[in-house]
């Protein structure tokens, strides 16, 4: 081997030296792109995931509140009419009870009001049994006791009549 061709050598592997490290340069830089682009892809397909994920648990959300809000519109509804209910029996209870009572008060206020007025007037009494019995059937006696103003002796007044044929 002559000096030239060491020479050719040398500038050879100096060349090759060169190109490999151009090459590593390349393969280097080559990476580090593809790492920025992976990293890049990989902050984009989280934040696409988290969004995602984000609106699937807004959607869960919503669903479950709307079937709880559904369930308490139907138990309050629900109650509503057992309130309602409750309250019609304990209407008709009420007026069963009471309707005995009602009835007893009208016929002690009905007698007190013809107790005063027989007072003031016996013959009305009179008038008032003619015309009941005119609407009866069949002929009937009435015999009524009335009491008798204090300015007519004796406490009370006997009226006989016959109505009909």
């Amino acid at each position: 081997m002559d000096f030239t061709e060491a020479g050719e050598t040398a500038s050879q592997a100096s060349e090759a030296s060169a190109a490999d490290a151009k090459g590593s340069a390349i393969e280097a830089r080559l990476h580090s792109e593809f790492e920025l682009q992976m990293a890049e892809e990989t902050r984009r397909s989280f934040e696409a995931g988290r969004e995602r994920g984000r609106q699937e648990g807004r959607h869960a959300e919503r669903e479950a509140q709307e079937a709880a809000r559904a369930a308490a519109e139907r138990q309050c509804r629900q109650q509503a009419a057992d309130w309602i209910a409750g309250f019609a029996e304990e209407r008709d209870r009420y007026l069963r009870e009471v309707e005995h009572e009602v009835v007893s008060l009208s016929l002690a206020v009905a007698a007190r009001i013809l107790r005063r007025e027989a007072q003031m007037d016996p013959l009305l009494l009179t008038g008032a049994v003619r015309w009941r019995s005119a609407s009866s059937p069949a002929p009937r006696r009435f015999d009524c006791a009335c009491p008798r103003p204090s300015w007519i002796c004796g406490p009370r007044l006997s009226l006989s009549c016959r109505i009909g044929p």
